[in-house]
């Protein structure tokens, strides 16, 4: 983010919270704020070769990564009258980073970013939400079909994802259906499994509809945008096209006795710049808690992407098996092993983690294992940080 856009936001964050502050001191309004923030630091060993060295235009082989990360947060709460509340919150991502190369040199890098900027207007049964948000849905936990407007990883201890600039709409009826409605404009980067990021200068739209079945639920999603011309070839095409782009995503989730779930969506491409028309994608899972000790909780999830000209067509796949493990050992010691098997490449990954948590403290020792450029985990393949063998050591605080 340039200085001037960070100004500007941080305008924006000023306005808002001041204007709640006014809110909240009226008569008819009360308001509790609360400010808190995240400190973390992170040493990163890998034998990795990365292309996204901090600092560098050129490649660089990194084998060191330390970073210092703050998350500071302003959240302001409002009854403004009976039922009706209004919530602020702005939050910042502050980061500072070194990597050390094979050459034994030091390059640095700093950024400052806005994480976080809504506005809510709530209700027992309405929600309305604009601004700088996290939208994330669905029923799978690993390898995640309807990751359509995030950047989580499972592996991620932080689960630190940028937002998306959008306006959201929620109704929830007295039987726990709700509908999502939700607009976004100015989104330029690729998230999930995206190959080509949104036309910012067009409105994103869609929603979704999940509603009780037997003793689960089922959920029904859609999403249109338009496909930014300029990432799909070299020269940039006519004013008038902007190739669309149709998703549609089922999933469900139900407990007997053991947890199993699906989550699927197809997307269609409306353009010949790409290779593929089609994307299919299909999760199914499972997890349960086995009676050992505190209790060993074991979850698998086997995912399926094929690419085709046609919609029931047959083209290039990719075939996921993915495994995650977790045991507490004490009230504050948690082990956690999550493996996957890409089989179409003959790949595998492996990432190992004990948490000790305290009141304000948490402490991560990690060591994993995977193919250079990732392991499909939390998206498709990217210069991703858990990438070739290594470990990592974070410390957080929280305030």
């Amino acid at each position: 983010m340039n200085p001037a856009a960070l100004r500007n936001d941080l305008s924006a964050l000023h306005s808002a919270a001041l204007a709640a502050l006014v809110l909240s001191s009226s008569g008819s309004a009360s308001a509790q704020v609360d400010f808190r923030g995240e400190l973390v630091g992170s040493l990163v060993w890998t034998d990795a070769d990365s292309d996204a060295v901090p600092g560098e235009e050129e490649p660089e082989e990194a084998k060191g990564l330390a970073s210092l990360r703050y998350l500071p947060e302003l959240m302001i709460d409002a009854r403004i009258k009976g039922q009706t509340d209004f919530t602020f919150v702005g939050s910042a991502n502050l980061t500072a980073t070194a990597a050390r190369t094979v050459a034994d040199e030091w390059l640095t890098d700093s950024n400052a970013d806005l994480y976080r900027l809504w506005a809510r207007l709530a209700s027992p049964r309405l929600e309305f939400r604009v601004g700088l948000q996290k939208i994330s849905f669905g029923s799978a936990t690993l390898l995640r079909p309807l990751q359509w407007f995030d950047q989580l990883d499972p592996r991620d201890p932080l689960q630190i994802t940028d937002g998306v600039e959008a306006g959201l709409f929620r109704y929830t009826a007295l039987n726990n259906t709700n509908l999502s409605l939700w607009l976004l404009y100015g989104n330029d980067e690729v998230r999930g499994w995206d190959v080509v990021p949104s036309d910012p200068n067009e409105v994103e739209f869609g929603g979704r509809l999940q509603f009780p079945l037997f003793k689960g639920e089922l959920g029904l999603s859609y999403h249109h945008r338009d496909l930014e011309p300029s990432a799909l070839l070299p020269a940039p095409l006519p004013e008038s096209t902007t190739p669309p782009e149709h998703r549609v995503g089922l999933d469900g989730k139900w407990d007997v006795g053991v947890g199993l779930w699906f989550e699927g969506a197809v997307i269609e491409r409306d353009t010949d710049l790409l290779p593929y028309r089609y994307r299919h994608m299909l999760t199914v899972g499972a997890d349960y808690t086995f009676d050992l000790g505190t209790g060993l909780t074991a979850l698998g999830e086997h995912f399926r992407l094929q690419e085709s000209s046609d919609l029931f067509g047959s083209g290039e796949m990719v075939q996921i098996t993915a495994l995650s493990m977790s045991y507490r050992t004490s009230i504050i010691d948690q082990l956690t092993l999550i493996a996957s098997r890409e089989w179409e490449g003959d790949e595998s990954s492996f990432f190992f983690e004990w948490r000790r948590t305290w009141n304000r403290w948490r402490l991560h020792l990690i060591g994993f294992s995977a193919p250079e450029g990732g392991a499909f985990l939390g998206g498709p393949p990217t210069d991703a940080l858990y990438s070739g063998n290594g470990l990592q050591v974070v410390v957080v605080f929280n305030h």
